[in-house]
């Protein structure tokens, strides 16, 4: 396996140890290896031969905490050292009982960091992971597609779920932690490609906390119509505040796609992108989801109702008021 060392930057799974010091912080080596391809068998079979040796060799040296996991043929690996403990680049602390050679995978990254994770960081990660499982289940999207975010109220900076990363076997430290410019700050998987959308937000509504994308099937109906979804029920109309607006068509992944996205949201739940899906919005994750998923029962109802005739929208003035008692004085305040 070969585990040599260099200085690039890491593209590894970064910043996500559960373990520190009293002070919080801990130094790590983060790297990634790509098992040749064919070779994928053979490489766990010789990884199981040798790991028990591994661990013993590390723990030795120090090595307070460490994860491992195969994707792919991608091998991510982060391993937590006390401070003053994590041997240096070109160091051989871990040498030769943790090294060995094989031509089934190679080491390509290394990297030498101070970590601080906040209590704040690692249980907002676990919700993320808990509602992009439970956005998947409800069926809001399929497969990949669709993407979330969240951040600490007011923070400058957001996790993000990363590009093409299956829902069901995503973990908590593969969310990508980004700037509001839409920068990775220390994670290494790629961020989801709607993140400018994501971003774009936070810049401009400070009493948001979370976004939600969701490609929900009636709610695309409708999307494709170029057509809002009325209020016709009084809890989801008084939930999202009136009428689900479809915005003008975006072109996406331009440079300006997030900024035209945040500008049509405006100060709304929620927006339809016209021929695509929704974009939600909420002070928590719990407030986002719930808007995503009121949008799309707000469709279905609209799609039945249309069927039997002409519906009845919610009078705006009962809009009104069920959207302050919803999110002002319903519930245990």
């Amino acid at each position: 396996m070969a585990w040599s060392c260099s200085g690039r930057p890491s593209r590894s799974t970064r910043a996500t140890s559960t373990s520190s010091t009293s002070e919080g912080v801990m130094q790590r080596i983060a790297f990634v290896m790509r098992v040749l391809p064919g070779q994928e068998d053979e490489y766990r079979r010789r990884h199981r031969a040798v790991w028990p040796e591994m661990l013993r060799a590390l723990k030795d040296a120090g090595c307070a905490n460490y994860s491992i996991y195969m994707r792919g043929r991608e091998l991510f690996a982060w391993m937590a050292w006390s401070r003053g403990s994590c041997p240096r680049p070109g160091s051989t602390s871990c040498s030769p009982r943790c090294s060995t050679s094989t031509d089934t995978g190679s080491a390509l990254l290394y990297e030498h960091m101070e970590v601080r994770m906040t209590e704040t960081e690692r249980g907002l990660r676990e919700q993320l992971v808990a509602y992009a499982r439970r956005m998947l289940a409800a069926g809001l999207v399929k497969g990949t597609s669709g993407n979330l975010s969240a951040r600490p109220p007011g923070a400058d900076w957001c996790l993000v779920t990363p590009s093409g990363v299956d829902y069901e076997t995503m973990r908590g430290e593969e969310l990508v932690k980004v700037d509001l410019a839409g920068r990775p700050i220390a994670d290494a998987l790629k961020p989801s490609v709607d993140t400018p959308v994501h971003v774009a937000v936070y810049r401009v509504r400070a009493d948001v906390a979370s976004v939600i994308h969701t490609h929900s099937p009636y709610a695309a109906a409708f999307s494709t119509l170029h057509r809002d979804v009325p209020p016709l029920i009084t809890e989801s109309a008084g939930y999202l505040g009136g009428a689900v607006r479809v915005m003008e068509y975006v072109p996406p992944a331009r440079p300006d796609t997030g900024d035209q996205v945040a500008a049509g949201l405006g100060g709304d739940r929620a927006v339809l992108l016209p021929n695509h899906g929704v974009v939600a919005v909420g002070e928590d994750l719990r407030k986002s989801y719930t808007a995503a998923a009121q949008v799309e029962e707000s469709a279905h109802i609209a799609f039945l109702a249309l069927q039997l005739g002409e519906p009845h929208p919610v009078p705006a003035s009962e809009v009104e008021r069920m959207h302050d008692f919803i999110h002002h004085r319903y519930g245990q305040r």
